[in-house]
């Protein structure tokens, strides 16, 4: 699980210790859950801050980027941006010139909170991140058919939240009203995940905002970070360096949109929308107390292994061990899974185990040779959240497996694929708790749409694979056809290319198998790698052994028995199993949840007292019917308290001085990460024992301190 980076700014100063840690007597900060209009909050990351240190850009001019032209340097992430073509002649006014490497610091984005509506947040970024045409090229348009908001919704969601933030924005209903002045149409209503403000929602009140259109507001000036005016940003430094900034509303046409100007005005002050020096500010709605999850979101539950191990130290390390059973050896704060074969795995089942007739070589793998892979959190898709239930597929192939051993004719009732998804795969992917969770759901066999092959008997299943229908529900995000659909497109695992994934050498894509009988039920339907479905004429015998699987399944988010007690902030994630939100130095839930009417709340606390790592087990009388693990931010000794014991566990961590099991102790790893970076070390202490002293305050809904 991923702790969402949600920060609240102190108003106050504060002083932090960021390198000695100290110990003090002191009590903590009780930290704030309620956020009024002004607040700055942080949330997600973007390139902002210009690098100047000489030693620094020395450093990082040494590095090889990656794809995305970022340099992650000490702990820090970095972007380079180099161009020949300049965007406009702004660039050059604000220091910035071709042929030229600039580096830039990617930092937590500031958003100024505009309303606090029961945990659901509407924020403004403080500073203008980016600057964008507001359509290319220039044509009549509105807000929903514009490229900027394609832009927002794609590259820039993408880019400034992590997949565990993107589960906390939810989708905005926006209105897009015609424009008072001139009668311009706004266009359709939109749903929206980032968007742009609109004229009229600059001139409320209860946002902070003067109401007149036309008057110098402030609180509707804004600057421009560095990277933003290096992307071409106009700053007039006549009106204090502030900058023109792009509202969604219509102009005085529909080649013309409102942008707010440096004075604040969101009055008649319209641009063509093909202007490339207005900067952009993105607006985002977040859900504080529960996390919102909608078609297309991307969560993790289990493990299973993904990423092959490249770094020649960690596999000297690795080759050292003496691997279990099950081939797996835990290393540090991961699970590796060894890998070692001595002939090839055929494409068919009948065929040949050598490289003629594999994909392994072809992908890289050869025979004699020993492999590490990370089991690393699956990622899912969700195609449906209805009442609290989540229908969910892998985002990822996880393996190649033939739908049936043998060629022989088999429905999905009686092939072999059917018993490894529920038998092998379930197991090693899921722990016991979290297999606990995955529905048994009600499986209709379809037959084949075109030649009417009969799919055979319904069944009841944990796990599967999709069929015809469910790749082609528009409401699961598929198209209804079985043409190409970049929404059924995906690629393999290191670990499915190893174990023989058959990959296209152009696009790098896989076909995956579906749940769909051929013309006989000797064949199987799939998808292509353009994500087309193999339909009345094409179909793969059912001992194909190189295309890849991709399971489903359906999970309860939600629970009967147990519920958050009201404004107490208290989270109880159904998905994890986590509770979080107390207060520290607490002794039971009291007042944070409630069971329902019969049943009881138990704990079983840590060896050190009621904290982190602690149980709760809803019992309906002796039996457990739920079991929920504690989380107080800051603690990971599991007394519950956030004090110099923390911190100084937490630099014994790093120093590899204790070890926690990833999967036993996982609670202990969010706890301590203060500051999302992915790592517990002496940063994270420093804000444990500034906590303690009055300096810092972390918030226990979030797992942030600021």
């Amino acid at each position: 699980m991923e702790v969402t980076v949600l920060k609240k700014i102190m108003k106050r100063a504060v002083c932090v210790f960021l390198a000695t840690i100290l110990v003090f007597s002191a009590g903590p900060v009780i930290p704030a859950t309620a956020y009024e209009t002004g607040d700055m909050v942080e949330y997600g990351s973007y390139p902002q801050t210009k690098v100047t240190d000489p030693n620094l850009i020395t450093a990082l001019n040494g590095f090889t980027p990656e794809a995305d032209n970022t340099v992650t340097y000490a702990g820090v992430k970095y972007l380079r941006v180099y161009f020949t073509n300049p965007i406009n002649t702004q660039q050059s006014a604000n220091g910035y010139n071709k042929n030229t490497v600039y580096w830039f610091k990617i930092e937590p984005v500031q958003w100024r909170v505009l309303s606090d509506t029961n945990g659901d947040l509407l924020l403004m970024a403080e500073k203008i991140l980016d600057t964008k045409v507001y359509n290319t090229p220039s044509a009549s348009i509105t807000w929903e058919y514009c490229t900027l908001r394609a832009w927002l919704s794609d590259s820039f969601f993408s880019a400034v939240f992590s997949e565990g933030e993107r589960a906390r924005v939810l989708t905005s209903h926006n209105t897009n009203e015609d424009s008072t002045a001139f009668g311009t149409e706004g266009g359709n209503d939109t749903d929206d995940r980032v968007f742009l403000l609109s004229q009229s929602e600059m001139t409320q009140t209860a946002y902070g905002f003067n109401s007149n259109i036309s008057a110098s507001d402030t609180a509707r000036q804004a600057q421009g970070s560095d990277y933003s005016k290096c992307q071409g940003l106009m700053v007039v430094a006549a009106q204090g360096n502030n900058s023109f900034w792009w509202l969604r509303s219509p102009g005085q046409s529909a080649t013309y949109a409102i942008g707010a100007t440096p004075l604040g005005w969101v009055g008649n002050s319209y641009e063509t929308t093909n202007q490339n020096y207005i900067g952009v500010r993105p607006a985002v709605r977040i859900n504080l107390s529960a996390v919102s999850y909608d078609v297309g979101d991307i969560i993790e539950f289990g493990s299973y292994p993904r990423s092959k191990v490249t770094d020649q130290s960690l596999l000297h390390s690795l080759n050292l061990l003496t691997p279990g059973a099950d081939n797996n050896v835990a290393y540090g704060q991961a699970i590796y899974k060894r890998v070692y074969f001595t002939q090839y795995t055929a494409n068919y089942t009948t065929a040949p185990p050598d490289a003629a007739h594999s994909y392994q070589d072809d992908n890289g793998y050869y025979i004699n040779t020993v492999y590490w892979f990370k089991y690393e959190p699956i990622q899912w898709r969700v195609l449906s959240n209805t009442g609290g239930e989540l229908f969910l597929l892998t985002e990822e192939l996880l393996m190649p497996y033939p739908y049936n051993l043998t060629y022989d004719d088999v429905t999905w009732e009686t092939c072999d694929l059917r018993l490894w998804l529920n038998g092998d795969f379930y197991t090693n992917a899921f722990s016991l708790t979290e297999r606990a969770k995955i529905k048994t759901s009600s499986l209709i066999m379809e037959d084949n749409p075109w030649l009417g092959t009969e799919g055979g008997n319904n069944t009841q299943d944990k796990l599967f694979i999709p069929g015809y229908s469910e790749t082609t529900n528009v409401d699961y995000g598929f198209t209804a056809s079985v043409n190409p659909d970049a929404n059924r497109m995906t690629v393999g695992t290191d670990y499915a290319k190893c174990r023989g994934l058959y990959v296209d050498t152009v696009t790098g894509k896989s076909p995956w198998m579906l749940r769909l009988p051929g013309e006989s039920q000797g064949t199987l339907g799939s998808v292509l790698v353009n994500g087309s479905i193999w339909d009345g004429e094409f179909y793969t015998s059912v001992h194909n052994a190189c295309l890849g699987v991709r399971p489903a399944f359906r999970i309860n988010l939600t629970s009967q028995i147990l519920s958050p007690v009201p404004g107490s902030g208290c989270v109880i994630n159904y998905l994890e199993d986590h509770i979080y939100g107390l207060t520290p130095a607490i002794s039971s839930l009291a007042g944070y949840a409630v069971a329902a009417n019969g049943y009881t709340l138990e704990y079983v606390p840590t060896a050190s007292g009621f904290g982190t790592g602690s149980n709760a087990k809803v019992k309906l009388g002796d039996t457990v019917a739920e079991m929920y693990s504690i989380l107080i931010f800051g603690d990971i000794t599991g007394d519950g308290s956030i004090d110099s014991l923390d911190a100084g566990t937490a630099v014994d961590f790093e120093n590899y001085l204790i070890s926690w099991d990833p999967v036993d102790d996982a609670e202990y790893y969010l706890a301590g990460d203060l500051n999302a970076d992915g790592s517990i070390d002496s940063l994270d202490a420093a804000k444990m024992v500034d906590f303690e002293n009055y300096l810092v305050e972390i918030n226990q809904g979030t797992g942030l301190a600021g």
